[in-house]
């Protein structure tokens, strides 16, 4: 086996620029998910960057997932990757180019790291393998989807289209050595009516966030009112708010805008990041609105979220935090886009921990929704996932990882949500590895050359050790 490791470096190696040149090919597509024609666009290049390795490929679900074929056996190793992106929010405050840069040692660009630049490095591993022209006992399917960053629609008809889903397999979208737990993904829309006040300030709009799974780093409130008043309001929350400052101005026809700042994470890493929504709500309190649905969203926001996001505060049942000798954690719930379209509209991200039930989200937030006068429903839920690390597939990941890295593979809990719940027996497997800096969903994501590099020799060796075994992997 150590002679075909080395085959595989070698190959990658000879392949680097080419496989980088691929990758700044989909970067440079602005493919965010609910951009269907780039999104789109972004698949037909991937299948045809497949097409120019070698690969037979097949669009499926309508056009909404690629699948990249190699080898044949009754076992299937499932590779789940995803074009889509989150968007990449305000230009200028990125220092490099949101559509693919290379400087120096790195990439930069968004989906680079989540999950662009992953769907070529698995591409390419498959070709690595490909490349050694030997005995294959297993089928290999790179499964592209483009939906991933919002509700997993494309799988669900895949799916509903009645394909053989693989017998076991990895998503390369989170990181190094092995996360074989993830939290569930529970996402609630909260619905509050408008109501009519007698207060002093006229609220006109409220912004905040541009997708479900990133924490806000900007939320805005547009008024009509006095800006005297308005800007004195502001002058005392931020003398008494050294961490959270405000800022105020005035627009045309007696518009005022106050904007809060904070800094943008994943919604499954909330200590990473500075909920801006949770500071502007803070504020909104201090103010006497023409809408009461204004005061009720600030107050549940703020007795919920401030300084908080397990979501202790929301009664939600506290479960396991170990199984098996494996951690399982806590839930963490936060806010993230808010928006007025006839009553004030709040999103929020959940991650439940192994044991939660939809039941059990549903019941905490019909009490929620009593005490705070909102109405909500649940728009995506999946199940936490758990495999075991005895399961036959698992240990290939560990030895590939192994013999790559000379490194122990270790077992990690994730917060976040991959692909990995969409099939059977998958996890996440890199591409980061330990100490690596995430930028995943923030400004300036970028990746390390040679960890890119490194990450496509792991999964190349993955594939290898996979296809190349008689025995079942099967549990």
């Amino acid at each position: 086996m150590e002679g075909l490791h080395s085959k595989i470096k070698s190959w990658i190696k000879a392949n680097e620029e080419s496989m980088i040149s691929d990758t700044m090919k989909i970067l440079k597509i602005n493919s965010e998910s609910y951009d269907r024609v780039e999104v789109t666009r972004a698949l037909k290049e991937v299948m045809e960057i497949a097409q120019g390795l070698g690969f037979e490929t097949e669009v499926r679900a309508n056009g909404e997932v690629g699948v990249v074929f190699f080898g044949e056996g009754e076992e299937t190793l499932g590779i789940l990757a995803h074009v889509d992106v989150v968007p990449f929010g305000d230009l200028d405050s990125w220092t490099y180019s949101p559509y693919g840069e290379r400087l120096d040692d790195k990439i930069y660009g968004r989906g680079i790291v989540d999950d662009k630049g992953m769907v070529i490095a698995s591409l390419y591993a498959l070709a690595a393998v490909k490349s050694l022209n030997m005995p294959i006992y297993k089928r290999a399917e790179l499964i592209v989807g483009t939906r991933e960053e919002i509700v997993w629609d494309d799988i669900a008809l895949y799916k509903s289209e009645g394909h053989k889903l693989p017998d076991y397999g990895f998503t390369p979208d989170g990181e190094f050595p092995i996360i074989n737990r993830e939290k569930g993904n529970c996402e609630l829309l909260i619905n509050f009516d408008e109501e009519p006040f007698a207060g002093e300030f006229h609220i006109l709009d409220i912004n905040s966030g541009e997708a479900v799974n990133s924490i806000p780093d900007k939320a805005q409130a547009t008024f009509k009112g006095s800006m005297d008043m308005l800007k004195s309001k502001v002058a005392e929350y931020n003398e008494s708010h050294e961490d959270h400052k405000l800022t105020v101005m005035e627009k045309d026809d007696g518009v005022v805008r106050v904007t809060a700042t904070g800094k943008a994470a994943h919604s499954s890493l909330p200590e990473q990041g500075d909920n801006a929504l949770v500071t502007l709500c803070g504020f909104l309190l201090e103010l006497t609105m023409n809408n009461a649905a204004v005061s009720s969203f600030a107050r549940f926001v703020n007795d919920s979220f401030l300084n908080n996001f397990h979501g202790d505060l929301l009664g939600l049942p506290n479960h396991r935090e170990e199984i098996d000798g494996e951690e399982m954690g806590k839930t963490t719930v936060v806010p993230t886009m808010a928006y007025i379209d006839k009553g004030i509209h709040l999103c929020l991200s959940a991650r439940t921990v192994y044991g939660t039930t939809r039941d059990e989200v549903t019941d905490a937030f019909r009490i929620l929704g009593k005490k705070y006068g909102f109405s909500f429903k649940i728009t995506d839920y999946l199940e936490p996932l758990y495999v075991p690390r005895s399961h036959k597939f698992i240990k290939i990941l560990e030895e590939a990882y192994e013999m790559s890295t000379d490194k122990k593979a270790d077992f990690i809990l994730a917060g976040g949500t991959t692909y990995a719940k969409a099939m059977p027996n998958s996890v996440a497997f890199g591409p980061l590895f330990t100490g690596d800096e995430d930028r995943s969903h923030q400004k300036d994501e970028f990746i390390c050359i040679d960890k890119f590099i490194k990450a496509a020799e792991v999964y190349a060796l993955t594939v290898a050790k996979t296809l190349l075994s008689r025995d079942s992997l099967v549990l």
